[in-house]
């Protein structure tokens, strides 16, 4: 398995731990719920340090996030806050609303991390709004290799001025992908798309 492949998989892990973490974060001084918290911080952090180790053999695939992070920490915590807080109407399924806030977030992110983020959610709020967005229902049988290459087809459609393609295929993507890298990166270049 290739380093890139594995920093997917981790990069899904940490995010699935990030959530569960915040579904137990109100209860975590109760029983089990403290014990669960606990452990599930502490594994966070070992899967940061594999996640670490990899970034020092390959520095190349090291994400966009990280790297804004490490370039302007002040910022990166500002428009996090403001992510969290426009993710936290999505939850809620206040897509309007949540949509305005990903806007909000994307004029101050511009590119890299927060902008792709943003531009996925804004995509999936008109979805919602319009009630138009279906699962495929096979989404969980394709690995990262598949889905890798179908990415770089798209990319390269995108860049080739094949923009109808292009958009076709990163449909395609968003749809089938279990794997949120690939979700969101096909979204925002489908906002890319839309606003052409």
């Amino acid at each position: 398995m290739k380093l890139k492949n594995c920093d997917i998989y981790l990069g899904e892990i940490l995010e699935l731990l990030t959530e569960v973490l915040a579904e137990i974060k109100e209860n975590k001084d109760d029983g089990i719920y403290k014990d669960l918290f606990s452990a599930l911080s502490r594994e966070m952090l070992n899967f940061w340090e594999i996640r670490e180790k990899i970034y020092q053999v390959e520095p190349q695939i090291k994400r966009d996030f990280l790297l804004e992070m490490e370039e302007d920490k002040e910022r990166f915590d500002e428009l996090n806050r403001e992510l969290q807080q426009a993710l936290s109407l999505y939850r809620e399924g206040d897509f309007p609303r949540a949509k305005e806030a990903f806007n909000q977030v994307l004029s101050k992110a511009q590119s890299g991390y927060f902008a792709n983020i943003c531009k996925a959610k804004i995509y999936d709020c008109d979805k919602q709004i319009n009630k138009s967005f279906k699962q495929a229902t096979d989404k969980y049988s394709l690995n990262v290799e598949f889905l890798d290459n179908l990415h770089q087809r798209a990319v390269k459609l995108k860049q080739d001025g094949m923009n109808k393609e292009a958009e076709d295929l990163f449909l395609e993507l968003a749809t089938l992908s279990r794997f949120s890298y690939f979700e969101i990166i096909s979204k925002a270049n489908l906002f890319d798309l839309n606003q052409q």
